[in-house]
């Protein structure tokens, strides 16, 4: 068979495809296909339209020197040196002109680095404990370094009485803010609970529960401090969680409170463990009782009659009143239901006692749900960390990608530490609502602890004027 004829004017670069359609020839540049620079489209036949003409700028004299710096600096980057990526950077950029330097920055490196470094990690662990004996090997040390190689994030690892293994991550600088905080957030999330070999981080019997944050407050700015993976969440492994960190801060530590939600177990471990007071979240304490108001079929009144959703949103000002008045609280509460006739208290009456044995008369629960002239009533620092977490990371993320973005987190942290300690603005102030009602309440208060008439009028008027401030988080309970 006859070779085919090229047509006049095609060049040699144009192969011609087997329906006679005329396709530019391929060439390669780092391992990448690239049409050549001219490439000419057949229009009926013999007829082409010229779309590009070739490049006709002079070569980059650097392009060479640019492609060969990325590279040495992946190269060492894909060795695991302890050295931070600022320091590879500085180390080889000096073997090259500034303008080539000023080219490989490590804003536009510090993706591919971390690619390039995670490359030689060990294959995934399956379990807690495999990833113990991979951040305990010190040729792995630098899957914990810190951005600017000065700190390590690994803070150890702690077996439970129970069996179940935990790991905690928090740098020697970030251990030094924790030491003087006074008060302290502690949550769990599971969105961000990363994944391991075969998409499962454990394989064997145990599964990983939730990742466990503890964080503080400074000028309303959410400074998380320590991160922990943990198999359980019984009492055994909350205790050895806290005694870790016990170990890790030693006795120089000023905590006063810590701010928690309602799980016995968490709680439990940080008062074993600490001399401090362990305060549950309001958001959290009105959904429960919305949640129960409901069980109890009070849903349909609650959403359709007010006289119910005004009795539960008043209970929901309980943990707002000083311990010493909750019972008397809750007295002229269950007298404002009988007041409303027997049927509404019949209905509201099992509400009423679910109240009273659960919380008020529990010295424990008592205790815990007590938010009164707290400085921070909710736990919501502690949730807008685990969006924020939830943000970067996705939904369960690889371990060495969850443990990278808990290093930038960490870096992130630090940063608004030193500027914060400078006097310097980090974050927005905070919203008009939020400063109106603390102002609300701290004036109510006042009155309350100098009342002008009988002391039942005052709390029965602290309660009434502090649902206002309730009423966005009742509602949402209540309508969502």
């Amino acid at each position: 068979m006859a070779a085919a004829t090229r047509p006049p004017g095609v060049p040699e670069e144009l192969s011609e495809s087997s329906d006679g359609e005329t396709i530019p020839n391929l060439s390669t540049r780092n391992g990448n296909l690239n049409p050549s620079g001219s490439t000419i489209t057949p229009n009926e036949g013999l007829e082409e339209t010229e779309r590009s003409r070739g490049h006709d700028h002079e070569p980059d004299p650097h392009y060479p020197d640019e492609v060969a710096l990325r590279r040495a600096i992946l190269d060492r980057c894909r060795s695991l040196e302890y050295v931070s990526f600022r320091d590879i950077l500085d180390q080889e950029g000096a073997w090259f002109d500034f303008e080539v330097q000023s080219r490989v920055t490590l804003a536009r490196m510090r993706n591919a680095m971390r690619s390039a470094r995670m490359q030689n990690y060990p294959e995934l662990p399956r379990s807690l404990r495999n990833l113990t004996r991979v951040l305990n090997d010190d040729q792995f040390r630098v899957i914990t370094q810190t951005e600017d190689g000065t700190d390590n994030l690994y803070g150890g690892s702690v077996t439970a009485t129970d069996g179940s293994h935990h790991i905690m991550f928090v740098s020697q600088r970030m251990l030094n803010y924790l030491k003087i905080s006074r008060i302290l957030h502690g949550d769990g999330t599971r969105k961000v609970i990363p994944l391991g070999a075969n998409a499962n981080f454990l394989a064997q019997q145990v599964h990983l529960k939730l990742v466990y944050v503890i964080l503080t407050t400074w000028d309303y700015h959410v400074i998380p401090l320590a991160w922990v993976l943990m198999e359980s969440q019984t009492n055994a492994a909350y205790d050895a969680v806290c005694q870790l960190l016990r170990r890790l801060v030693g006795d120089d530590i000023i905590v006063e409170r810590i701010i928690t939600d309602f799980e016995p177990a968490q709680r439990n471990g940080w008062i074993n463990n600490f001399d401090t007071t362990v305060q549950g979240c309001l958001w959290h304490l009105v959904r429960a009782y919305v949640d129960e108001a409901k069980e109890l079929n009070l849903g349909w009144w609650m959403r359709n009659v007010d006289e119910y959703r005004r009795l539960i949103r008043l209970a929901g000002t309980l943990p707002l009143l000083p311990r010493r008045l909750m019972r008397r609280g809750l007295i002229l509460l269950t007298q404002e239901a009988m007041r409303e006739g027997p049927a509404f208290y019949g209905r509201v009456r099992p509400f009423l006692r679910y109240l009273n044995q659960r919380w008020v008369s529990d010295p424990i629960r008592a205790q815990w749900m007590c938010v009164y002239r707290s400085v921070h009533r909710t736990n919501n620092a502690a949730e807008s960390h685990n969006k924020t977490m939830k943000l970067l990371m996705g939904t369960h993320p690889n371990i060495y990608s969850f443990i990278n973005v808990l290093i930038r987190l960490e870096r992130c942290a630090f940063r608004d530490c030193q500027a914060l300690e400078n006097g310097r603005r980090v974050s927005n102030g905070r919203k008009a609502c939020a400063v109106t009602n603390d102002n609300r309440l701290r004036r109510l208060q006042n009155d309350l602890n100098n009342p002008r008439g009988h002391q039942d009028e005052a709390i029965w008027n602290y309660m009434r004027r502090a649902s206002a401030v309730m009423r966005n988080v009742f509602n949402e309970a209540v309508y969502h």
